[in-house]
């Protein structure tokens, strides 16, 4: 998700797929994603369609597609000869490159950019964002702040200048975050705040940065700002009790679904958020009352038939688990949610046929989104992992679980099926502390038990 991806949209294709609730974009690293979309928004504005600018950088993605990389440089190139706002050519093709996923040559265009053009600050700032998403903090800060220098040369073209100020400011307050120096990235905030004053973006960040120094007021007010921006944004209750969550604090956490859930009856999106965070903190009875409320709104839902068939696996009726998910998939058999279930669901059947039958399932979903680096990716990569395992192939199962990105989201079950794995391919510290981890916490999963016995054998050993 890169800057041009609004300019060059109509050329290179993207897939979101998920489960249609209140989306968590509450992390530092969904702050400088959601930064490049808004920075994209910008900086397209600078080609309007159907004009000659468009049709320079038409013909140039064209040949890029064709694998024609050095016509395309050209292209480049004489692009911004033409058309001086125009990012660098090197700087450019690292933006094609990178919105295909090919790190590697990425990397070569971007050195190249600093060499042939050192005084334009994008590359660093792409540089930065790279380092940041490895974890390479340091590397990050050199990156942004040598980025920082650089953008008063660029004033002159005010779109793009304002897209890298957004872009760096964004950048720099997600790694003052995840260094926990939370005044430094309200400041940063503030000022891409002056600068894009309408962002919901900015509001969100912000936030969760007050939420963080405990200036819980000003977290209220931030998202109720955010709530007004963007219709699609959860409820301050919902965000709330989320953050509150997060931090331990189940009570109050607790108290804020249970708000949510008296200011917002009606809203199935609110149902099916606590009906997340009941699984999560191991509510039992909030899940069955807000699922069933859930369904009384929308019966034929693809999340709600999700959520119903999780539950009753949770309940250890994997038939009824197996018919709730069958008629879900059944209806929308390209549903991402309801065929990674339905994988799993037929997984932890006793039928062999029934395991080979999840692994056509699973390995589709790893086919399409397995490399996506999104949450719904991390799921496909996880469930095709636990498929295989099951199918008796642990060897293929650990490859697979050793190619999820380091730092990504999974679940206690998740963390189940990577100790399963981890302990059939005779790494028993591994799988011990996974079996452990998925144990750490509240969360619902159907395999708790199971797990728990594995880990008592494992100690009594």
């Amino acid at each position: 998700m890169y800057q041009v991806r609004a300019l060059n949209s109509l050329f290179i294709g993207t897939i979101v797929v998920g489960i249609c609730v209140f989306q968590d974009a509450g992390t530092a690293s969904a702050q400088t994603e959601a930064s490049q979309t808004e920075a994209s928004q910008t900086e397209a504005s600078n080609v309007q369609e159907s004009s000659p600018e468009q049709a320079i950088v038409r013909e140039a993605v064209t040949l890029f597609k064709a694998n024609r990389i050095a016509e395309c440089r050209t292209k480049l190139i004489q692009s911004r000869e033409l058309y001086p706002a125009f990012p660098p050519a090197d700087t450019f093709l690292a933006i094609l490159f990178l919105s295909v996923g090919k790190t590697a040559p990425a990397m070569a265009s971007l050195d190249q950019a600093i060499i042939n053009t050192p005084e334009d600050p994008e590359a660093y700032v792409l540089l930065a964002d790279l380092a940041l998403k490895d974890g390479q903090r340091t590397v990050a800060d050199l990156g942004y702040s040598k980025a920082e220098t650089l953008l008063p040369g660029i004033t002159k073209f005010e779109k793009r200048y304002r897209a890298l100020q957004i872009r760096t400011r964004a950048g720099m307050s997600s790694l003052a975050e995840m260094r926990g120096q939370f005044s430094k990235a309200e400041k940063l905030l503030k000022d891409w705040n002056a600068i894009s004053p309408e962002s919901p973006v900015v509001y969100g960040s912000l936030g969760r940065i007050f939420f963080r120094q405990k200036k819980y007021d000003e977290a209220r007010d931030a998202f109720f700002t955010l709530s007004e921006l963007e219709t699609n944004s959860p409820p301050v209750e919902i965000v709330m009790g989320r953050l509150f969550g997060e931090t331990g604090m189940k009570e109050e956490s607790k108290l804020e679904m249970e708000k949510a859930a008296e200011m917002y009856p009606e809203d199935t999106r609110v149902r099916l958020a606590i009906v997340n965070w009941a699984i999560l903190h191991g509510e039992m009875g909030v899940l069955k009352a807000n699922l069933d409320a859930a369904e009384a709104l929308k019966p034929n839902a693809v999340e709600v038939g999700v959520m119903t068939a999780r539950l009753r696996h949770l309940q250890g009726d994997l038939g009824a688990a197996e018919d709730a998910i069958n008629a879900v998939v059944l209806k929308n058999p390209n549903s991402f949610p309801a065929t990674n279930e339905l994988a799993r669901i037929l997984a932890n059947s006793d039928d062999e046929d029934k395991h080979r039958l999840a692994l056509q399932y699973a390995r589709r979903n790893y086919a399409s989104l397995g490399k996506s680096k999104t949450q719904a990716g991390v799921d496909a990569l996880i469930t095709y992992a636990w498929v295989l395992f099951k199918n008796k192939r642990a060897v293929d199962a650990e490859v697979i679980l050793r190619s999820v990105p380091s730092g990504s989201k999974i679940s206690a079950q998740d963390t189940y099926y990577s100790g399963c794995i981890y302990l059939e391919r005779g790494q028993k510290a591994a799988a011990f502390s996974a079996l452990n981890a998925a144990l750490a916490n509240e969360s619902l999963f159907p395999e708790r038990g199971a797990c728990r016995d594995l880990v008592v054998e494992m100690t009594d050993k």
